[in-house]
This record gives C-alpha cells, sequence and structure tokens, in this order.
C-alpha cells in the first residue's frame, strides 16, 4: 500500500525539477495523470491475474523409481564386510 501511495503521490506533484522530465520538458503531473497511473495498475494487476488463472497448474514430477539394485546396493552397504575365512 505503501509503494502505491508513493508512486500516485508522484503522479500527482511531479518528479521536481532534478528529474529527466523536467529536462526534456515533458513533465506530466496532476490528478488526471495520477488517476492515468491508478488505472494502469489495476488493469495490469487483474490482466496478471486471469492469465495466472487461466493457466493450468503443473503437477510435480514423480519421484523417480527406485532401482531394484539400490536396494541390495544400500543393504550391502548397511553390512560390514565380512573378515575372510583362512
Amino acid at each position: 500500500m505503501v509503494l502505491i501511495a508513493a508512486v500516485l503521490t508522484l503522479a500527482e506533484v511531479g518528479p521536481g525539477s532534478p528529474s529527466v522530465d523536467a529536462a526534456l520538458g515533458s513533465e506530466r503531473q496532476g490528478a488526471k495523470w495520477a488517476l492515468l497511473s491508478l488505472l494502469g495498475g489495476v488493469i495490469g494487476a487483474v490482466g496478471a491475474h486471469v492469465i495466472a488463472e487461466s493457466t493450468p497448474a503443473t503437477a510435480e514430477p514423480a519421484a523417480p523409481a527406485a532401482s531394484p539394485d539400490a536396494a541390495t546396493d544400500a543393504d550391502a552397504a548397511a553390512q560390514p564386510d565380512a573378515a575372510p575365512s583362512t
């Protein structure tokens, strides 16, 4: 909310003299520009929401199946090596 208020205030009062807009002589400020900024933000947010809702959710990939060799490797690792008999 604070960022929205800051942007609308900037659109209302203008960027000030140390700005690129002022240097180029193309400052746009006032209630009309603040309202257009708000309207543009609302349209962008609604558009993003519509696109996100219309895109089907992707299913999470299934966990890879354990190979039969993996179980025997785990069993072998858990058992200590047997001492050779002499």
